[in-house]
């Protein structure tokens, strides 16, 4: 057995000397421990002539110009594959003893910073004993392409397999899957179960630039965190791709302020905004509101938002549509 005094203590008395050159030979002092450790395994008795380890003892021997611990080290590598069988185990152990310490010394145990508390919540889930070997379809389904994954999607989700805190990171991940049944299904059945719990997980991961998973993230975000996801939502509006744009228009509608922005974009060109906008609009009754809605319950458009246009609690925007419905037509 080696002097482990004596290795320690080796290493601590040249820490000095080898100074910041040993940060540029740390790779090869690791290759040299990855090989130790793979002939730990292996055998001892492979080592001799080894030409992984043959190869680092000429990188050593350089770096022991600067600091003579390394041609300690080399000393030990050529030991080690010169050993007859009978001493290659004893060799094997000096030389990994060596390196252990020698990068031993060179760990770091804390790092520059202010402490800060780490946000933490609770998922609410009723405690489930899955075996992994019953969860392995589900993941592979989450984490993979190809025909028949939604089927074992449903599965997993009548079953509760859903409910296993090993399935929550794939889940998140699943909102960008190229099958967009199966996201819309994780976004809509899945996610939002988990409540605020995963708020953080959507919120590090929302890209307003982004496309149909970005788009997933803001919706539940702003269903689980409506004051978290509010900064993102006017941000999408302003300066989002189009998936997030729609997605962003979706949310707004909650707050008085949100109207001037719901005007301009019920005023636009785009279908798909302008009829989502209008959509949004039926919680309102302002003046300015009442008549746009009004307009556009005249137009292409009123198939789509005359269930909203309904549910405006406005009588003045109630009778005015009486008023519309009872006026003669003037065409043919």
């Amino acid at each position: 057995m080696p002097d482990k005094r004596f290795c320690t203590n080796m290493v601590v008395t040249t820490h000095c000397a080898i100074g910041s050159y040993i940060v540029m030979s740390l790779a090869v002092l690791n290759q040299v421990y990855d090989e130790t450790q793979r002939l730990a395994i292996a055998g001892s008795n492979l080592a001799a002539g080894d030409f992984r380890l043959q190869r680092l003892i000429e990188p050593l021997r350089q770096s022991a110009l600067k600091a003579p611990v390394f041609g300690q080290v080399a000393d030990a590598v050529a030991r080690l594959i010169e050993a007859p069988s009978d001493d290659a185990a004893q060799a094997l152990l000096d030389l990994g003893s060596l390196v252990t310490a020698i990068l031993y010394t060179q760990g770091q145990t804390s790092i520059d910073g202010d402490w800060r508390d780490v946000q933490a919540s609770k998922i609410h889930l009723p405690p489930m004993e899955i075996v992994a070997s019953r969860l392995k379809p589900l993941m592979e389904a989450l984490r993979s392409t190809g025909s028949g994954r939604m089927d074992v999607v449903r599965r997993a989700l009548d079953d509760g397999h859903f409910n296993d805190l090993r399935v929550v990171p794939l889940a998140i991940h699943a909102l960008d899957d190229t099958y967009s049944e199966l996201a819309d299904f994780i976004a809509q059945r899945v996610v939002p179960g988990y409540g605020q719990a995963v708020v953080p997980l959507l919120r590090e991961r929302i890209d307003i630039h982004g496309r149909g998973g970005d788009a997933r993230r803001l919706r539940i975000l702003h269903q689980l965190d409506p004051s978290t996801a509010r900064p993102f939502v006017l941000d999408a509006v302003a300066n989002g791709s189009k998936e997030t744009k729609l997605a962003a228009v979706g949310c707004l509608g909650d707050a008085a302020d949100d109207v001037e922005a719901l005007h301009a974009l019920a005023a636009g060109r785009s279908t798909p905004l302008r009829r989502l906008a209008l959509q949004r609009l039926a919680t309102y009754s302002d003046e300015a509101t009442i008549a746009l809605l009004l307009k556009a319950i005249q137009s292409a458009d009123a198939e789509v938002i005359a269930p909203a246009v309904a549910a405006n609690p406005s009588p003045i925007l109630l009778t005015q549509l009486h008023t519309m419905i009872k006026k003669p037509s003037t065409t043919c």
